[in-house]
């Protein structure tokens, strides 16, 4: 397909009416930024970063567009291709968090003419796609409804009367693929369940949850120090969550956003182009081996 019918067909189906969050993270920690990204992208922060071909043969779909997955495709010669992303840059949650992407991976990229498409905070906001509402549809959840969040439906929430939260846990365990969770536990009977996918670590969002009378709040990342937003913002989060007697499941930033791009791969199909998800499976080992279950 030619790019821009694809990008005509992506701006239709996904508007980016604002700025995205990423506003205020990849200009401090990507000092490539400015050379490689196009013009648009570097207005909004959403859409097409990096405008390497003019033929989009096939999709590639992913969490973040880690430096090795770029490698994988480079060396298989994708030309032509399209990298579909969550997020512009990789994360390391047992370092400093966001990762930006390197000139090298960068110059790959360019020359092996594959392209980077990045859909975070629309994504985040759609009605199907939202990595939130996927992970209810893995998980067989329904009847939730949308967590607004300042405006946008950036959660969701739902009812589960359940007398022991453990064999809740080991269920989301199971279907997660996770061997733990990090943890912060008051009750354990619950009956109100939040989700918000990804980094939820905020003390808007969690408040939020409390609005609607949710006891358990699940997310990516409940225990997060690595960086200097971390340190300010994190114990913040923790404090609400204890102040207002929530329960916190973290079960992973890439895990619990990895089914709306996985739900993206149907969407490319139904546009009759070639698609593929990539597993980032050391992020899941990084994971299951390095967290701290109990905070």
């Amino acid at each position: 397909m030619e790019k821009n019918k694809l990008l005509m067909i992506l701006e239709k189906d996904f508007p980016i009416y604002k700025k995205d969050i990423f506003r205020q993270i990849q200009p401090i920690l990507d000092k490539h930024f400015e050379t490689y990204c196009t013009i648009n992208y570097k207005n909004y922060f959403s859409g097409l970063m990096l405008d390497n071909t003019d033929k989009i043969e096939k999709i590639f779909c992913v969490v973040f567009p880690s430096e090795e997955i770029i490698l994988k495709l480079a060396k298989q010669t994708n030309k032509n291709s399209l990298i579909f992303s969550h997020h512009p840059m990789d994360w390391n949650q047992f370092g400093s968090g966001f990762v930006p992407i390197s000139k090298r991976s960068y110059e790959l990229l360019k020359t092996n003419k594959i392209s980077l498409f990045v859909l975070h905070d629309v994504l985040d906001y759609h009605p199907k796609y939202a990595p939130s509402i996927q992970l209810l549809k893995h998980l067989n959840i329904k009847n939730s409804k949308r967590l607004y969040i300042n405006g946008e439906p950036l959660g969701v929430y739902f009812d589960l009367n359940i007398e022991r939260l453990n064999i809740f846990e080991e269920e989301l365990k199971r279907k997660l693929n996770l061997k733990k969770l990090q943890k912060v536990i008051f009750n354990n009977k619950i009956k109100r369940i939040c989700v918000v996918a990804g980094g939820g670590d905020n003390i808007e969002f969690i408040s939020a949850a409390n609005d609607v009378g949710c006891d358990t709040y699940i997310t990516g990342i409940v225990y997060f120090r690595g960086n200097e937003y971390a340190k300010k913002n994190n114990p913040p989060f923790i404090a609400k969550a204890k102040e207002l007697k929530i329960n916190l499941l973290g079960c992973s930033h890439y895990v619990t956003e990895k089914f709306s791009l996985l739900a993206m791969t149907d969407y490319f199909k139904s546009l009759d182009i070639k698609v593929d998800f990539i597993e980032d499976i050391k992020s899941i080992e990084f994971w299951n081996k390095n967290i701290e279950e109990f905070i």
